[in-house]
């Protein structure tokens, strides 16, 4: 056959190639963005239903009532953990947790506030009652063992840790988790009320959770670099899930009062 005579077949243009190129490409990143949008969505109804689950831990009342996950005496309670020498962190979140109470009227009633304290060399049941009555008659403090503390603590994954000592040996204080924790009858954590919040957005929360038990969301916040320092130390509980800012302490207030914030001092 003459070489003259074979047909050629047209070489593809370079434009023609780019645009295949770009079309395949797009088309690759567009399955990981569809792939990335299932399994954040995946993660998210495991995180929630995580938080939903129903937890484990058993504390003490002043007066040896027994409370659990389960047994408390309100269709809420809400838990914070602390102690009574902290001058900043603590008295801020109960004097939030105070105008709360009193904005919720007669649903206050359905609610129970309960300050777990994690420092049981100081905080003796007396004092606890001195300074829980300085913010609400009706709040009520939690203890136990140091096992059961730890225990409630990891339920929560709260973190908390003894700092050393400035001036005597009473002087120490405790970095731990600002979080309140909301439990249902049921068992569950159902939210989760970060101390940004102002008064009216928390209320609104536990009004949610009162009226439609079990169709409120956990409140995820992202990690702070002080709870990576807490971690990184070997703080007494386990890593935080859902960190927060933290309190340091040395020395104890000589009263305790409610700290009053305004709203130029809200996060935002």
């Amino acid at each position: 056959m003459n070489q003259s005579s074979r047909k050629t077949i047209p070489s593809e243009s370079a434009s023609s190639f780019r645009w295949r190129t770009l079309l395949i490409g797009g088309a690759i990143l567009g399955g990981f963005a569809v792939l990335g949008t299932m399994l954040g969505l995946l993660v998210r109804q495991a995180g929630a239903q995580v938080a939903q689950s129903h937890l484990v831990f058993t504390l003490h009342t002043a007066d040896g009532t027994r409370i659990t996950a389960r047994e408390h005496p309100q269709e809420l309670l809400l838990l914070y953990f602390g102690f009574t020498f902290c001058p900043d962190a603590c008295p801020t979140t109960l004097g939030l947790l105070s105008r709360v109470m009193q904005g919720l009227g007669a649903d206050a009633k359905r609610v129970q506030v309960a300050f777990v304290s994690i420092d049981q060399a100081r905080d003796t049941p007396a004092r606890l009652k001195e300074y829980l009555a300085a913010f609400h008659s009706d709040f009520i403090s939690l203890s136990g063992t140091q096992a059961e503390i730890d225990m409630a603590a990891r339920a929560f994954d709260v973190v908390y840790r003894r700092t050393p000592p400035l001036a005597g040996p009473d002087t120490y204080g405790f970095d731990h988790t600002d979080l309140v924790y909301v439990v249902d009858r049921s068992g569950r954590h159902v939210q989760t009320l970060g101390t940004h919040l102002k008064d009216e957005d928390a209320i609104d929360r536990l009004r949610r959770c009162l009226n439609a038990p079990g169709a409120a969301e956990c409140c995820h916040q992202a990690p702070s670099s002080a709870q990576a320092r807490l971690r990184a130390a070997g703080a007494t509980a386990t890593a935080l899930s859902a960190p927060a800012p933290t309190s340091s302490t040395v020395v104890p207030p000589p009263t305790a009062h409610p700290v009053q914030r305004s709203d130029s001092q809200e996060n935002p």
